[in-house]
């Protein structure tokens, strides 16, 4: 948010020159960027009054710009490293904060709806390989992490803590058949003294600092 236009506008920092710039300059205001897997181009999107429209532009080349798609409230939140999905969430059907998540598909130009419900699922990610798509739901009353195989859409995994008490042993749910238990491990790449381990763990690095509370 600018606050001597009291809009919002997207700028790219430079931390190693610090310097600074207005990166897209449009009447509107412009949310959510998200970088292209080659850095040369960028996602946003933009409100003119209508609709919300997500935008793909090129970073330098300013006219090469163009309107992927136009509707509810949405926002970009990954592009696939091959450069084929892009992964958004847009607002439901349902109350203020449901949203659902959706999927565009840059060879075809077409999108499609991925998790439909009257539950809030957002912050959906892809995995580096683009094998797996991870988001956040509230389904069972409380914001919780689930895994969904991509494109094929496997039934739901949900994702808990192994547990914080260093043991050879996973809590529950984790403990169950059918979630799947994430450790911790710093940012060398070891596991964290205060992680719960075993066979049936997945670990995920944090850093080294974290707190096991």
């Amino acid at each position: 948010l600018e606050l001597q236009t009291g809009r919002s506008g997207i700028w790219l920092f430079d931390l190693d020159r610090s310097m600074q710039h207005r990166l897209i300059d449009t009447p509107e205001a412009a949310f959510g960027p998200v970088w292209s897997p080659d850095g040369q181009g960028l996602l946003f999107v933009s409100y003119p009054g209508t609709q919300w429209d997500l935008i793909r532009r090129h970073t330098i080349d300013e006219a090469d710009v163009s309107v992927l798609r136009s509707g509810p409230a949405q926002a970009a939140t990954d592009w696939s490293k091959d450069g084929r999905w892009i992964i958004y969430q847009e607002r439901g059907a349902g109350a203020i904060d449901q949203w659902d998540i959706g999927v565009f598909d840059t060879t075809t130009s077409m999108a499609q709806k991925l998790v439909v419900s009257d539950k809030n699922e957002h912050q959906a990610r892809l995995s580096p390989d683009g094998a797996w798509l991870a988001f956040t739901s509230n389904e069972t009353g409380r914001d919780q992490i689930y895994l969904l195989r991509f494109p094929q859409l496997s039934p739901r995994i949900p994702v808990s803590s192994a547990g914080n008490d260093g043991a050879c042993v996973l809590r529950y749910p984790a403990a169950l058949s059918t979630v799947l238990g994430i450790g911790s491990t710093s940012n060398e790449d070891v596991r964290s003294s205060f992680s719960n381990y075993g066979s049936q763990t997945v670990y995920a690095a944090v850093d080294a600092a974290a707190s096991s509370a």
